[in-house]
């Protein structure tokens, strides 16, 4: 079971996130299992090397993306899918998977974001990019499965990255909502708040879901979207 925006399914754009009952998605035989599951080719599936960046990859064309799945994985965050047939992913355990596509999907973007990201505000920055490259605005985004502000206590040297609003406090503890933030850049980016969405779902607390915070030895999620 994945999950998935109602609204990229209406324009016929194979994506979703995994769950634990998926297994492991560094392990390549689940993921491809999975995928092929979902009608997508493994095989075309684009892959980075996370490292907290606000460094975005385009896979411009057919060769282009040729490239990338037969290098090394780039050091990287965020990919931009312009390529036809391919697909993109971003692996998760409580950081923020956000999906970003413009009006008819002709172009896709998928970002990876913990704090360190969101502070770096990569997810507009891929939104940003996105209209750059020639994206038909408006731009949509969802907001796939993480740590919530339920759950995710941090420390006060986190304040001075964020906007006030993205914080609250309870029994003297500091909480941090990385949704808030990212919906604010993103609005900042030009979209509409009404096209952000969000699985509304905590990583840490919740079922079926990955969580580093909860067990470090844990395996990964993915966020997957493949471009028609």
């Amino acid at each position: 079971m994945t999950h998935s925006d109602q609204r990229l399914s209406a324009l016929g754009v194979v994506h979703g996130c995994s769950t634990t009952e998926d297994g492991d998605m560094k392990d390549p035989a689940l993921r491809a299992r999975l995928l092929s599951s979902v009608g997508a080719n493994p095989d075309r599936l684009l892959c980075l090397k996370q490292t907290h960046s606000d460094i975005i990859v385009h896979a411009a064309d057919e060769a282009a993306a040729l490239g990338l799945r037969n290098s090394p994985y780039p050091e990287a965050d965020a990919w931009i899918l312009s390529a036809s047939g391919w697909g993109a992913a971003i692996f998760t355990a409580d950081c923020v998977p956000v999906l970003i596509w413009d009006a008819s999907a002709s172009m896709l973007g998928a970002a990876h974001a913990g704090w360190r990201g969101a502070a770096k505000k990569l997810p507009a920055k891929t939104a940003a990019r996105m209209l750059e490259l020639g994206a038909k605005a408006p731009l949509r985004a969802w907001i796939g499965p993480h740590i919530r502000p339920c759950c995710f206590e941090v420390g006060p040297e986190l304040r001075e990255h964020f906007p006030a609003q993205a914080f609250s406090e309870r029994q003297g503890k500091i909480y941090l909502d990385l949704e808030l933030s990212i919906r604010v850049q993103l609005q900042e980016a030009g979209l509409d708040d009404s096209d952000i969405r969000s699985a509304g779902l905590c990583t840490h607390c919740g079922e079926n879901l990955f969580s580093y915070r909860k067990n470090p030895h844990c395996g990964r999620l993915m966020t997957y979207i493949f471009k028609k």
